[in-house]
């Protein structure tokens, strides 16, 4: 990684992180559940650690001149913010998550071919696909909680149990890419 992708990923993460305290602080609020949304907060911040390491590592490979990619960053900026802004209202939150990923998977699915890294770009559109899926299938956990368990709806501080679940899943996968085989590093470097 060269010390321009760091500084640039630096900038990006730092703007959005912003952003996210301004949607904590004055973005909408669920309007039938205005608790803290705990768990949304915490996967924004995961999510910003995973762009960080993104940046960093594509912003030194990909072609800083392709127009495709800098119109799938701008619709990305767009998606960032829109979650960042409604990181207190779950439903909106999820919406513009799919968003993000559904974007991101564009991203590196329009690079295959034209970036000598198969390995790396294989593993991210899997991750993005993952990350595109995931507000289904918490979204569909937490609604057979509310229907299946009766506490869950009437006993609720900041998240219930499913979304405080999701928050720890992709915690673990966050630290499966992080630490025990990382994604963000160039073919050669990555374990296989």
């Amino acid at each position: 990684m060269t010390h321009n992708s760091t500084l640039k990923a630096s900038i990006i993460t730092s703007i959005f992180s912003v952003a996210a305290l301004i949607g904590f602080l004055f973005g909408p609020a669920h309007p039938y559940d205005p608790t803290p949304q705990v768990h949304l907060l915490g996967l924004y911040l995961l999510v910003l650690a995973h762009t960080f390491l993104s940046v960093r590592c594509f912003s030194a490979i990909i072609d800083p001149t392709d127009r495709r990619q800098w119109l799938i960053d701008a619709g990305l900026v767009v998606s960032y913010v829109g979650l960042a802004w409604n990181i207190k209202d779950a439903t909106s939150f999820w919406l513009w998550w799919f968003g993000l990923f559904f974007l991101a998977t564009i991203k590196y699915v329009l690079l295959i071919g034209r970036l000598h890294h198969k390995t790396l770009l294989r593993r991210k559109i899997t991750a993005d696909l993952l990350g595109m899926v995931f507000p289904f299938v918490v979204t569909y956990l937490s609604i057979l909680s509310i229907k299946y368990i009766p506490w869950v709806e009437q006993n609720r501080f900041f998240s219930g149990p499913v979304e405080m679940g999701s928050l720890a899943v992709f915690a673990l996968a966050s630290a499966y890419y992080f630490f025990i085989r990382p994604l963000y590093v160039p073919d050669k470097m990555s374990a296989l």
